[in-house]
C-alpha cells in the first residue's frame, strides 16, 4: 500500500480530513480521561497512607519535618508577596 497516496488523499479531502481528525482527538481524549483518573486514584491512595499513619501515630517516610517547614515558609512568603502585590494594584486605581 502507498502511504504517500493515502496521506495526499487524506489531506486533499476535507471530508476524511475532518474525519480523521475526530478520529485522532476522540483517541487523544479518552488517553487522558485514563491517565488522570489513574493520577486521581494514586492522589487518593497517598492521602488515605498518610492519614493512616497519622491516625496511627506512625511516622511518616523520610523527614517530614524538613520537607514541610520550608513549604510552609515559601507558601507564606508567597501569599504575602501576592498581598503586597495586590495592595499596590488598589493604591493604583
Amino acid at each position: 500500500m502507498d502511504y504517500q497516496n493515502l496521506y495526499n488523499t487524506i489531506i486533499s479531502e476535507p471530508i476524511y480530513l475532518s474525519l480523521v481528525i475526530i478520529f485522532l482527538l476522540i483517541i487523544i481524549y479518552s488517553i487522558l480521561k485514563k491517565f488522570f483518573k489513574l493520577l486521581i486514584l494514586g492522589f487518593f491512595a497517598i492521602i488515605i497512607y498518610i492519614s493512616f499513619l497519622i491516625y496511627t501515630d506512625g511516622d511518616l517516610p523520610g523527614d517530614s519535618e524538613e520537607l514541610i517547614i520550608p513549604m510552609i515558609d515559601e507558601a507564606g512568603k508567597a501569599i504575602n508577596d501576592l498581598s503586597n502585590q495586590l495592595q499596590e494594584m488598589s493604591k493604583d486605581k
